[in-house]
């Protein structure tokens, strides 16, 4: 009972809700942020800013999260629940220029990296396409990084809106942290 993708399950649910109500307050805004609105470093990731945004985000958040938690649910929980605060802290301090942040696109890569190293590390029959896994969304965020800042696959209704990399890098650190971190009884 404990190994199904509970987590996985809301965000999700939180993720299309928010798009659909679209409320002001859900996205991260630097400005209300700094004033006090630390919900924001959560609802930030489950607001988004197109359907192409919100589609994208899903389609690899979903089966790499549910997969993860159920099979590793300490690990990816603890991941699903401090990743959102500590990459959105880390887009205030090094980002100072990000006025606005939204999407699961950091959480959909952090657990797709951990679950990728911990299936690595686990001696996955499959470790060429778990190391495939890590290399793509490398280059993902390299291709982001050393481009205009669009995103390499989501549209967006408004030319302003770029990828946040200091929430992707993050993201990636967390995510290689929590597949290489050992456990004795592999989290279950």
């Amino acid at each position: 009972m404990l190994n199904r993708p509970y987590l996985t399950i809301v965000y999700s649910l939180l993720a299309v809700g928010a798009f659909v109500s679209q409320p002001a307050g859900g996205f991260y805004d630097r400005t209300t942020f700094a004033a006090g609105s630390w919900w924001q470093a959560w609802t930030g990731h489950w607001s988004h800013y197109s359907l192409s945004h919100l589609g994208w985000n899903l389609v690899v958040f979903i089966p790499s999260a549910a997969w993860f938690e159920r099979n590793h649910p300490l690990r990816a929980r603890l991941l699903l629940i401090s990743l959102p605060p500590v990459a959105s802290v880390s887009a205030y301090f090094l980002e100072p220029q990000m006025t606005t942040y939204g999407g699961l696109s950091g959480l959909a890569m952090g657990m797709l990296v951990g679950l990728a190293l911990t299936e690595l590390r686990t001696g996955s029959k499959s470790s060429w396409f778990w190391g495939s896994i890590v290399g793509l969304v490398v280059l993902k965020i390299g291709l982001e990084l050393l481009g205009d800042g669009r995103s390499v696959f989501s549209e967006y209704d408004r030319e302003t809106i770029k990828v946040s990399w200091s929430v992707h890098v993050v993201s990636l650190g967390m995510g290689l942290t929590s597949g290489w971190i050992r456990s004795g009884n592999q989290d279950r």
